[in-house]
């Protein structure tokens, strides 16, 4: 059965669940993590 989008979540690189948020760094959007603030690639 599919899931839904809401019931994902992106994982720190310690393990933890985290939301996303966006930011704009030198001109491009980038997504980053709301508990570490680190920025997430892909």
């Amino acid at each position: 059965a599919p899931m839904h989008v809401s019931k994902v979540a992106h994982v720190t690189a310690d393990g933890k669940p985290t939301r996303v948020r966006f930011e704009i760094k030198d001109g491009k959007k980038v997504r980053v993590a709301v508990k570490s603030g680190e920025q997430i690639n892909g």
